[in-house]
């Protein structure tokens, strides 16, 4: 794709939110759009003001891209620019997203989902990035291991860490089961690797997937 990992697997991310809301027919009707978003995990230091802090800080941006009509590729693309844009609004105060919030679901009558979560943690070592095969990915499937682990979701009902180095990606997804039952989070890994697998064999696949 031409983007780094991280971000393909916030495109990722993006289109399986997507994937489960509806299309937003334009006004004109000349077409719609169709949402996806996730957070994003910014640090203070961006700022110039912060770069002397002593201790780190980081705080969940909103990315929100239209996936309407793309592919994969073009998904990507439009993640990157979205990511961007979030980061540059890394540095606001997060009550005040808070009370936006807050101001939102009062007003509608509803509870709202921080959207799923991402933070893309790279190690010491880069992951290698070049083109794979079928064969190879087969090979692979057999490698990868799956287990539960107790932990405390972080403001999401879904909350994504990966964490990244030449060996590959580890993946945990802490998930509040009073919003979503485990056998969801098996589901939701599944449906990301598959997306991921169509996506690195053909980049120009569909990219909202049919979830199961």
């Amino acid at each position: 794709t031409g983007e780094s990992p991280a971000t393909v697997l916030a495109a990722a991310l993006v289109a399986l939110d997507a994937a489960g809301t509806g299309p937003v027919p334009h006004e004109d009707g000349t077409g719609e759009t169709r949402y996806g978003a996730v957070h994003l995990i910014s640090a203070n230091r961006l700022r110039p003001e912060t770069a002397a802090a002593v201790l780190p800080l980081s705080q969940p941006v909103p990315c929100c891209v239209d996936t309407a009509g793309a592919t994969f590729q073009e998904l990507v693309r439009r993640t990157a620019a979205a990511s961007l844009r979030a980061f540059r609004a890394g540095g606001a105060p997060p009550d005040e997203l808070a009370a936006l919030l807050a101001t939102v679901a009062r007003e509608r009558g509803v509870r709202l989902d921080a959207t799923p979560a991402l933070n893309y943690r790279p190690r010491s070592t880069a992951l290698p990035v070049r083109p794979t095969t079928a064969g190879e990915l087969a090979a692979a499937a057999p490698r990868s291991v799956t287990r539960w682990t107790e932990a405390d979701p972080w403001r999401a009902s879904h909350y994504l860490s990966a964490d990244v180095d030449a060996s590959g990606i580890r993946l945990l997804l802490q998930v509040d089961t009073a919003a979503h039952p485990p056998e969801w989070a098996e589901r939701r890994l599944d449906a990301l690797e598959r997306l991921l697998c169509a996506a690195a064999l053909d980049a120009h696949c569909p990219a909202l997937p049919t979830l199961g």
